[in-house]
């Protein structure tokens, strides 16, 4: 970091539900990110999962096209993904669940789930879903939507990876 380039930070989150609490929640996010930007002279990018980051997960070994209409619904979707039998979403988030999930994942998965989101990416532009803006961020209030996939791609390419 010098004087003459402006520091670039990532913030990873999720939407988790349309229930005004996570809503304001996420957007408590995006303005604590604007302020943060505006007084440290940091440029924030936001990489966010709507519902949920298991979203993300899931987009690693299969696709996920379809909207749900709460979180916990991707309880079998990861327990198909990952040859898993969670007993709830809880049990999959304890840390040696989920980072016995993340032993499973490639490089190759990782590139699996950035195409797999720009598919939805793509579907929701092309059904004329309007991108939600707020404080200077954009993105989708429906679900499955995601950007989370534009900084993963981001950094690849940026270590040569992709």
């Amino acid at each position: 970091m010098n004087a003459k380039t402006t520091p670039q930070a990532i913030h990873i989150c999720d939407v988790e539900s349309n229930e005004q609490v996570h809503v304001d929640k996420f957007k408590n996010i995006l303005s604590e990110m604007r302020e943060a930007k505006a007084q440290k002279k940091i440029s924030y990018v936001l990489g966010y999962s709507n519902f949920t980051f298991e979203l993300w997960m899931v987009l690693h070994k299969r696709a996920c096209n379809g909207s749900l209409s709460h979180r916990k619904q991707y309880l079998v979707p990861i327990c198909d993904a990952f040859g898993e039998e969670f007993e709830n979403l809880d049990h999959y988030k304890r840390e040696d669940a989920f980072v016995r999930c993340l032993k499973k994942l490639t490089l190759e998965n990782v590139r699996a789930a950035v195409q797999r989101a720009e598919t939805i990416t793509s579907l929701n532009e092309k059904a004329g879903k309007a991108l939600a803006q707020y404080k200077g961020y954009s993105y989708y209030r429906d679900n499955p939507a995601l950007s989370m996939h534009i900084v993963v791609k981001t950094i690849l390419d940026e270590c040569g990876v992709l």
